[in-house]
């Protein structure tokens, strides 16, 4: 799967998903992911109806990954970051996913929340983001 572009759906209105988001396209040297948000249209007709409590990564098989795992597949198509890949592998998943369900509880009490996505207005010109 490291060759092959994947899609990460995240929660628009969320600040901390939001920079991460910002950050992944200026560290995706190889152009490898493509965005969306969770309640767009594209979201809509490639995953269906889905919680914002969570990021989802969509692989070119079908494959939906959520929440940790999900992590472990963006740091796997990051040319510099493949390590912090091998170090999230190492994790359990029940951990990883213990710790990601107590950031995403209160992602918005620690980050904030915008009232519409930023990256969706009119001056982000970003061929990466699908609406």
């Amino acid at each position: 799967m490291n060759n092959k572009e994947i899609t990460l759906f995240f929660d628009g209105i969320c600040v901390l998903c939001t920079r991460l988001v910002k950050l992944l396209i200026f560290i995706d040297f190889k152009k490898r992911i493509v965005f969306s948000t969770l309640n767009s249209a594209y979201a809509q007709k490639h995953i269906g109806k889905s919680t914002t409590d969570t990021i989802l990564v969509l692989d070119n098989n079908g494959k939906l990954y959520q929440k940790s795992d999900a992590i472990r597949v963006i740091a796997n198509q990051l040319v510099l970051f493949n390590w912090l890949g091998i170090i999230i592998w190492l994790i359990p998943t029940i951990v990883s996913n213990k710790i990601y369900d107590l950031v995403a509880k209160h992602r918005f009490f620690l980050f904030g929340k915008y009232s519409s996505c930023p990256l969706l207005d009119s001056k982000s010109d970003n061929k990466r983001i699908k609406t």
